[in-house]
This record gives C-alpha cells, sequence and structure tokens, in this order.
C-alpha cells in the first residue's frame, strides 16, 4: 500500500504553501493531504491551536484515512507538528521530513512582542528573513498569504514555536526513516540547530540546499522536490 503523504504549513501560513510540492507528489502517484490548521486557511474562523502538541493531535483526529502508512512532512512550525504526530501514529509512520526545522524553535523577545502589538510589522520582518535571494514576486506572494490569516494567529504560532519542549526520549522513538532538509541562508531555523536534532534519530538523511532561505518550499521548490523524491525512492 502506497504511503499518504500529511503536509503540515508553518506560522502564519495556510495549506496553500504546498501547492507545488503537492503537485510534485501526484506526478509521482503519490496522495497528499494538506491540511490547514485552525486559525488559517479555511479554519481562520476557528481559533488558533495554542500548542505544538495541540495541533498534532488535531492532525492526527483528522486524518483522512485511518490506518494508512503515513509520511510526515513539515515545514518551520509543521516540522515540529509532524515530529509529534509521527510519535502519536508510530505503528502508521513510514518516514518523518522535517523541512527548515531546529530544536528548540525559540523566538527572539522582540519578535514575539512585535507580533503582539503590530502584527503586520512582525509579518513584513518575517517575510524579509525567509528569503536569501530577494525576489519580488515571491515575497509578495508569501505576504499575501500571511495577511490572508488572523493577525492573533501569528504570536499564538510564534509562541507555540518557542514553547515547545520535545520529549528527552522522542527521537528515539521513531525508529522509521527521517529526512531533514535545511537551507544553508535559513536566518529564522539554523542548519547547525536542525543538525543537533538529526542527530538524535536513529534513521536520519540530512541535507543542506546552498544559496537558500528559510521560505524552501518557495524559494527553491525544484531543489526540495528532487531532494523529497530521492528520499522516497529509499523507502
Amino acid at each position: 500500500m502506497k504511503a499518504i503523504f500529511v503536509l503540515l504549513h508553518g506560522a502564519q501560513q495556510d495549506a496553500g504553501v504546498w501547492a507545488l510540492t503537492r503537485r510534485h507528489l501526484r506526478r509521482q502517484g503519490y496522495e497528499a493531504w494538506t491540511p490547514s490548521f485552525p486559525g488559517h486557511g479555511i479554519g481562520r474562523s476557528l481559533p488558533a491551536l495554542t500548542t505544538i502538541q495541540e495541533m498534532a493531535l488535531w492532525v492526527v483526529q483528522n486524518l483522512p484515512a485511518k490506518g494508512s502508512p503515513l509520511v510526515w512532512v513539515g515545514h518551520s512550525m509543521g516540522s515540529l507538528v509532524a515530529l509529534e504526530a509521527a510519535r502519536l501514529c508510530a505503528g502508521y509512520t513510514r518516514a518523518l521530513i522535517m523541512i527548515a526545522t531546529a530544536y528548540p524553535m525559540k523566538v527572539a523577545p522582540t519578535l514575539l512582542a512585535q507580533a503582539e502589538h503590530s502584527a503586520s510589522s512582525a509579518m513584513q520582518a518575517i517575510n524579509r528573513w525567509s528569503f536569501h535571494a530577494v525576489s519580488e514576486q515571491r515575497m509578495a506572494s508569501n505576504l499575501r498569504m500571511m495577511g490572508r490569516q488572523p493577525s492573533r494567529s501569528l504570536v499564538t504560532d510564534l509562541r507555540a514555536c518557542d514553547e515547545y519542549i520535545l520529549d528527552e526520549k522522542g527521537p528515539e522513538q521513531i525508529t522509521c526513516p527521517s529526512l531533514f532538509v535545511v537551507a544553508e541562508h535559513d536566518k529564522m531555523t539554523r542548519p547547525s540547530s536542525a543538525r543537533h536534532l538529526a542527530s538524535r534519530f536513529p534513521q536520519h538523511d540530512f541535507v543542506e540546499i546552498s544559496g537558500c532561505g528559510h521560505h524552501i518550499l518557495s524559494e527553491c521548490p525544484q531543489a526540495c522536490g528532487q531532494i523529497l523524491s530521492r528520499f522516497i525512492q529509499t523507502l
């Protein structure tokens, strides 16, 4: 049975961020589910969940196909949710893919305060920091996506990342293959932090994309797709 890919978005984003990745997977014959967390996307009218663990439980409870083998894929905040969901569904998890991740995923107090009191300016700052090679079109598209979400969701998401604590034995419980994809010029989640996290997983691959910033899915979609394809072939 082919695995279902569960693609989990980052802070102040929604399922639309996975459009290119989803298309890439479908061309290879894989089904992908791309939910938007409550407080985002089609669920923007709902209150945002306040912890990574709550988000993971929500995803698991809403899986469209119970009992199917799963490949968890998450970007930034979504990578932490994917990690927690993989632990909850260890018996069905075929692989874990964490893109632009870090642990701990601490957020600067100044950014948290800015998100609390001036979400719009915080979004603009995050958008600037998310790209290495400046592309007005990509940056404008990402800012529009962030602006579509309720402004209050931003500080809620950032706090969830900042306050997340990984169970000490968590990585050891994930015995399936795992892949870490990071960007050379990521200013939001440093590659060195991701590398340290990856070293705690029994089976892991680690790939760094050169000349790319935090928003790998938008800035380097082709390179990311090729990396995923090579990894999928090993499963």
